[in-house]
């Protein structure tokens, strides 16, 4: 995925503003899955923060030649392939995905024992991405807003509830 892929994702009026140069500073090299997940979080928090809106009202109506210190942080963040975490984070995030993982397989176990076949079964293949989003935050959305971890771990979770849900109805 490239940059100019992801342009879309944004509003309108900060493509207008920010878009050519964004594009400019990302390239149209193929990104990393970190880059990927720090550019939709970007776009998350354009639409959601009222400062990205106000400062690009603001640029856009005193047709300023601002923007500087946006394009500075994209370079930063977009620029390199290095992560924006540490082997600390990432250790605490595998020990939480394990954490989370053994907790939901002796749950279903557990749930499959006292004869709930059909919620342990779920449990089960519910572990693995349950525990993986309930560790992203520890490492890949690290440094993300509140809004766009929310979103970007918060949805994912809520369709894996209703589709857990939804197989042990049917």
């Amino acid at each position: 995925m490239t940059a100019r892929q992801l342009l879309p994702l944004y509003p309108r009026a900060w493509r207008e503003r920010y878009g050519e140069e964004f594009a400019e500073c990302v390239g149209d090299r193929r990104l990393s899955a970190q880059q990927v997940i720090d550019l939709v979080g970007g776009a998350l928090d354009a639409w959601t923060s009222r400062s990205v809106r106000a400062s690009v009202r603001g640029s856009v109506a005193e047709n300023s030649t601002g923007g500087a210190t946006m394009v500075h942080q994209l370079k930063l963040k977009c620029a390199t392939r290095t992560p924006n975490y540490t082997t600390k984070d990432a250790l605490i995030g595998a020990g939480v995905m394990i954490g989370a993982a053994f907790v939901l397989l002796a749950t279903g176990i557990a749930a499959n024992r006292s004869g709930n076949a059909a919620v342990g079964e779920t449990l089960k293949g519910f572990a693995f991405p349950a525990s993986m989003l309930l560790s992203m935050p520890f490492y890949l959305t690290k440094g993300l807003s509140w809004r766009a971890q929310t979103v970007l771990l918060g949805v994912p979770m809520v369709i894996l509830i209703v589709i857990s849900y939804v197989a042990t109805r049917i």
